[in-house]
């Protein structure tokens, strides 16, 4: 099961760089262009990401289960509205720090050293939030419509492919994926891979680490994922070609440091990355993840819009 998990947290980072996944890049199209195709295929993410959770879990409930739900509060929301004020700082997401990183773009570091730091937060925040029993998980009937849902998405899939005369060697020789293309794709695997591992996501492996002892960080398992991950992301930059290392000046790093230790401080307070809220939370239909997630995307949308206002009119 180990080696399952790692075979599909590589193809979730091989889809997260081939798809230049990020929420800030969905937000600025909403703003600049009027569209909605990337922002759909994040919804579209979470779709597929609860129907193969719930398959998952039908099919082996004693190693796979749904999210579990936390306490909606003004605390909750404020550090949905925090992360997407932090993505705004960071130039990314959780999904495009790791696509622009493994692009070569090495300011981005700074977010991994920023949500590093905000493990410190965990010593000075208030009483974090405790998890509750998810009530959709008592439902047999919602895995089992969901197992079958999941079944014909695939095939539906499948047959508009070859429709199309689409082969998978194209797909992954292809140097870019459409949105929908990738975020499929990372929320099947992000459906199985949370349904498996729940307590992992990029950002708390990474601001767990700051204050040891902390629940789960010390499971190899959570660093096993990220690094494949990390591998998948890197390994379809460099097969793309895409790959160009550029050195990192002190404005953006420094920026990438504030955005990702407000970014980590926030996921400690949801709890949960846009990652998580998106694959984990949004799908298992916690109302904390739907509520903190649609605050998110708002506050990105408005701090863009409004940064696009004041900015100088070019004539």
């Amino acid at each position: 099961m180990i080696v399952a998990a790692c075979l599909t947290a590589f193809l979730m980072g091989f889809a997260i760089h081939r798809g230049s996944t990020c929420v800030v890049l969905a937000a600025e199209e909403v703003v600049f262009d009027h569209r909605s195709r990337r922002l759909r295929s994040f919804l579209y993410a979470s779709i597929w990401a609860g129907f193969a959770a719930m398959a998952a879990t039908l099919i082996a409930p004693e190693s796979f289960a749904l999210a579990e739900w936390f306490p909606l509060s003004w605390l909750t929301l404020a550090a949905g509205a925090g992360f997407g004020l932090g993505a705004y700082i960071n130039g990314g997401c959780a999904f495009g720090t790791l696509s622009r990183l493994s692009n070569g773009n090495f300011n981005f570091l700074g977010t991994l050293i920023g949500v590093f730091l905000a493990g410190f937060a965990l010593q000075v925040l208030p009483s974090l939030p405790v998890a509750q029993s998810n009530p959709v998980s008592l439902q047999p009937a919602f895995a089992y419509a969901a197992c079958l849902a999941f079944a014909i998405l695939c095939l539906g899939v499948l047959w508009q492919s070859k429709r199309q005369g689409a082969q998978l060697t194209s797909l992954l020789t292809a140097r870019h994926w459409s949105p929908y293309t990738a975020l499929s794709l990372i929320g099947i695997c992000g459906g199985f891979l949370y349904a498996f591992e729940d307590s992992w996501h990029f950002t708390a492996t990474l601001s767990g680490h700051a204050s040891l002892p902390a629940p789960g960080v010390s499971d190899p398992l959570l660093i096993l994922v990220t690094l494949s991950v990390v591998v998948g992301a890197f390994l379809s930059a460099f097969q793309s070609g895409s790959f160009t290392a550029r050195r990192p000046d002190v404005v953006s790093l420094a920026r990438c440091v504030l955005g990702g230790a407000i970014m980590g401080t926030a996921s400690l307070m949801i709890p949960g990355g846009n990652d998580y809220v998106i694959l984990a939370g949004a799908p298992s239909l916690a109302p904390h993840a739907v509520a903190t997630y649609v605050v998110m995307l708002a506050t990105l949308i408005a701090v863009i819009a409004l940064q696009h206002q004041l900015s100088p009119k070019q004539t």
